[in-house]
């Protein structure tokens, strides 16, 4: 049997994973997310690295499957993988995308105890620690900044409003820094707590920054100065099965023009449709544009909406794109942009595979990606567009916003996911892009989370799940760049940089 020291190590390794799981959709406790790592910090104190590394994995399994491995495994079957070969990878990419980097940080945290025992250096060398762990995620590979700890705190727009300096690195620095106070303070007896002055004034001194800062954003971004654009988002709720279905067509193409109709109605200047509105191609069949466009006959009305795209390559090679197209009130085709950044695993290859035997499998050809992005001219408004997936990537809304985007859209259909709890983690991890620019977020979606989300992170409102309606609104079109849209993930790599440094420090003198 294990030692008691280890059972309680492990002990409490599991619960930093079950409070980290807790934390985000499909429980959403956010208050969690200051405590989630409070247990492993404290099952690492006096653990080797090797030790540390294996309490660190452990959490992180627990919290990074218990979150996406079933939306992953639905999302590949989806997709076409065979059943066998999803629920692998729904092991397995948690693992690659999550858990290693837990493990990583429980690591560093343990050097960094054998190297500086005890040092109050700790309230700024972990939580850059972290950080720099979610900025790896979010960049090797094909990226995977899917429930970081700033998005648990979506519910405090006060904490979120940093992120228009240092992006959602900033938002998470606060919480994991609240975690390593917390277990400071726990780990020491009360006749040491007096050494730990430095490291609260530190904390106390940045949350007292973070929340004047967040109050005074707030206040000056309730009613900015820009041009007023007057949106309707449609959420068609159209059965899956009818997008794989030819014969199906004309049932989503009524649903959509009913509900176009009832947009036109609020005198919408945008409509905005899902992400794959329709299953088949409005370039090959141009007459879809006309009959989703035919309500708004007469007006100067425009219809954004997501749709495939195919693109000839050369003599007798195509490629299929997601892709998004602007419409005019005529049904004339204005502008169309094509999704850059693939959902790996489902819209692109499976790199776990070579790709001989993903055929051999019977794994899907893969989408193939855009070549640039497109900012849609609404009236003089720049509406720059995010398919799915796109809106959890920071770097795609800071370009657009750096190109002239004056709004951000998002196309998506979550329906693939299996379930609520992924639909809202995508929403929250997209709803950071409207503060980190200080741009409207228009989100129209198959069955939700469909809503309008102001400058702030502030949702205006949202449409009801699982069901077939409009959301109309007035949102402000605005052209200030932010701090983080000049500089991007400075902060991040910055944070990167101390971890580094921290662990490079001369040992004490004993």
């Amino acid at each position: 049997m294990p030692s008691r020291p280890t059972t309680r190590a492990l002990a409490l390794a599991a619960l930093a994973g079950v409070l980290y799981w807790a934390a985000q959709p499909p429980l959403a406790l956010g208050s969690l997310a200051f405590l989630a790592l409070v247990p492993l910090l404290l099952a690492v104190r006096g653990a080797g690295p090797w030790r540390a590394l294996a309490l660190g994995w452990l959490a992180g399994t627990i919290a990074c499957n218990g979150l996406t491995s079933a939306s992953i495994h639905a999302a590949l079957v989806h997709a076409g993988h065979p059943g066998w070969l999803a629920a692998l990878e729904a092991m397995v990419i948690p693992q690659l995308c999550g858990a290693l980097y837990f493990a990583a940080f429980a690591a560093y945290a343990a050097i960094l105890e054998q190297r500086r025992p005890g040092t109050a250096w700790r309230i700024v060398l972990l939580p850059a620690a972290w950080v720099a762990c979610e900025l790896a995620r979010s960049r090797i590979g094909n990226g995977m900044p899917w429930v970081l700890l700033a998005h648990a705190e979506v519910d405090r727009p006060w904490l979120l409003q940093v992120a228009d300096v240092a992006g959602a690195s900033g938002v998470t620095f606060v919480v994991a820094m609240v975690n390593v106070l917390a277990a400071m303070l726990l780990e020491r007896p009360r006749a040491s707590r007096s050494r730990l002055g430095a490291p609260i004034a530190f904390a106390g001194a940045i949350l007292l920054a973070v929340v004047a800062y967040g109050r005074a954003e707030l206040v000056r971004w309730r009613a900015p100065t820009g041009r007023p654009l007057r949106v309707a988002l449609v959420q068609g709720n159209i059965p899956d099965e009818w997008r794989t279905q030819l014969r199906q067509l004309p049932a989503v193409l009524a649903r959509y023009r009913e509900l176009v109709t009832r947009a036109a109605r609020e005198g919408p200047e945008l409509v905005v449709l899902p992400e794959n509105a329709t299953g088949v191609s409005p370039s090959a069949n141009p007459q879809i544009l006309a009959q989703l466009a035919a309500p708004l006959a007469g007006s100067g009305s425009l219809v954004l909406l997501g749709a495939p795209r195919t693109v000839a390559l050369g003599p007798g090679s195509a490629a299929v794109r997601n892709s998004a197209f602007l419409v005019d009130a005529a049904g004339a085709l204005r502008a169309t942009y094509d999704k850059m950044h693939l959902v790996p695993f489902g819209e692109t290859s499976t790199w776990l595979l070579p790709a001989a035997l993903q055929r051999r499998l019977g794994v899907p050809d893969d989408y193939s990606a855009g070549d640039a992005a497109t900012l849609f001219d609404v009236d003089g408004a720049r509406a720059g567009v995010l398919i799915c997936w796109e809106g959890i990537y920071a770097g795609a809304a800071r370009a657009l916003a750096r190109a002239g985007a004056t709004l951000l859209v998002n196309l998506s259909n979550d329906d693939w996911f299996g379930g609520h709890a992924a639909a809202e983690q995508h929403f929250r991890a997209t709803l950071l892009r409207a503060v980190e620019t200080r741009r409207p977020l228009l989100r129209a979606t198959n069955s939700g989370v469909t809503a309008l989300v102001d400058a702030r992170g502030i949702v205006i409102v949202a449409a009801p799940r699982d069901a077939a309606t409009v959301l109309a609104g007035t949102v402000t079109t605005l052209s200030t760049p932010t701090l983080y849209t000049r500089i991007g993930d400075v902060f991040a790599w910055t944070c990167l940089l101390a971890a580094l440094g921290g662990l490079l420090l001369p040992r004490p003198r004993a």
